[in-house]
């Protein structure tokens, strides 16, 4: 009994601090099984306050119980229709006698117990036999754990004929307890064995993982390096190109030049355009890298919203809107980084210009809780719901819009390195809010 119990808690140990496999507590229990079986046979049982006829029909469950639980368990060796339709018959078959135990009487429950255990051995011969084929190239756990159920089940078989009568009193010697005994140990040592295989290959598994994120920890640092070096080196042809361009318009001022103007034109708006998507490019990689700085100073927000909307006026005829500003002259300063706060600014009303045709763009801010709220608010087309949930991620152009889609990821972790926050409202047709605030 003692040898049981030891192993159910060394089992039951495994499965709630290791491994957690469900065949570790199968087994486990089919050892309490086994232990209070040793138990109500031996003496031990007269030290609990339970009655003759109570152990004697625990006894007979035990027996119930443990076919269930070594059934289940064994189910994990080996699977197929014909092995599924002995495991169901044999628990449907111990359900019905578990409960003519419960409740019928001693002497009905004793009589109906050869049919059982006639029952049981169809089950064990065939069963055990298909089993022992489908594993016939074993893994080591499962060579020791065919040993123990090979001495087992032909221990039980040996047990259920012998009280059955069939040879006479001469096979009179059961064995079916120290079978189990050693059915215990083998099963035991094949599942500490396989859950020593389980944590070896978890170790395994996180040691491959491990290797690989440091991979990628090293491809996307020198990616990061890769787009950097790039970003530079096309930053400097991109403003000479735009640079010369608005040169060569202001030269060709002459009135038969106009043509020649306005490709110039073309070619340095282009440009324009080309270095402000490689300096987000830029950005990002410093954001990844941890490179950015702010340089705050005490600044007026009022001053930093019109030098954003001056440098838009240029293009506002392009799609008939007007822009507005709605900011009190007497708003307190905020301690931010202006170069940084105005590029949020840019980028932001330059979003709202693009999806507003003849509508109004307006520019406010106002202080709220101890904050200083900004908002950009159009009557374009609005965002979808879809487009909502992941307008803030890097590389997601809004639909039908050309660029980077790194606008609003920059926007968000610059007003986030500030100490503030930003958010967005819109819906389809009604246009867009674009709000961040900003901490006095």
């Amino acid at each position: 009994m003692g040898a049981f119990l030891c192993a159910a808690v060394l089992l039951s140990g495994i499965y709630l601090m290791l491994s957690r496999t469900k065949e570790t507590l199968y087994f486990s229990m089919a050892c309490v099984v086994m232990a209070m079986r040793e138990c109500l046979q031996s003496q031990a049982w007269i030290y609990f306050p339970i009655s003759g006829n109570l152990s004697f029909m625990l006894e007979y469950l035990s027996v119930v119980l443990l076919t269930v639980f070594l059934t289940i368990y064994l189910a994990q060796y080996a699977s197929g229709k014909f092995l599924d339709a002995v495991r169901y018959t044999a628990i449907l078959g111990s359900g019905l006698y578990a409960l003519c135990v419960l409740f019928g009487d001693s002497v009905f429950y004793t009589s109906a117990l050869k049919y059982y255990q006639a029952l049981l051995v169809l089950c064990i011969v065939p069963g055990i036999g298909v089993l022992f084929y489908k594993m016939r190239n074993t893994t080591k756990e499962q060579g020791t754990a065919i040993f123990g159920i090979a001495v087992f089940f032909f221990a039980a078989i040996s047990d259920i004929i012998m009280y059955s009568d069939l040879f006479g009193d001469r096979t009179n010697i059961p064995v079916s307890e120290a079978a189990m005994l050693v059915f215990m140990l083998a099963q035991t040592m094949s599942l500490l064995q396989m859950n020593n295989r389980v944590l070896s290959q978890a170790k395994e598994t996180e040691q491959k993982l491990e290797a690989e994120k440091t991979a990628l920890v090293s491809l996307n640092r020198l990616k990061t390096e890769f787009l950097s070096n790039v970003s530079h080196e096309l930053k400097t042809p991109l403003t000479v190109v735009s640079g010369h361009a608005q040169l060569l318009g202001a030269q060709l001022a002459e009135p038969k030049y106009a043509a020649a103007r306005d490709k110039s034109r073309i070619i340095s708006s282009e440009a324009d355009r080309m270095a402000l998507m490689v300096g987000q490019v830029l950005d990002v990689t410093r954001i990844e890298e941890n490179k950015i700085l702010l340089e705050k100073c005490p600044c007026h927000i009022d001053e930093l919203i019109h030098q954003a909307v001056e440098s838009h006026f240029p293009i506002l005829n392009k799609g008939g809107n007007q822009l507005k500003i709605d900011a009190s002259l007497d708003l307190p300063k905020v301690n931010v980084d202006p170069r940084r706060i105005t590029q949020v600014l840019n980028n932001l009303i330059s979003n709202a210009l693009k999806h507003t045709k003849e509508g109004i763009i307006t520019v406010s801010a106002k202080e709220v809780n101890g904050f200083l709220k900004i908002s950009v608010s159009d009557t374009g087309e609005g965002i979808s719901d879809e487009e909502l949930s992941s307008l803030f991620m890097r590389f997601r152009p809004g639909k039908d819009e050309t660029g980077t889609g790194l606008g609003l990821y920059i926007c968000k972790y610059l007003v986030e390195e500030h100490g503030g926050s930003i958010r967005v409202e819109s819906a389809v047709e009604k246009g867009t809010t674009v709000s961040f605030s900003l901490p006095l």
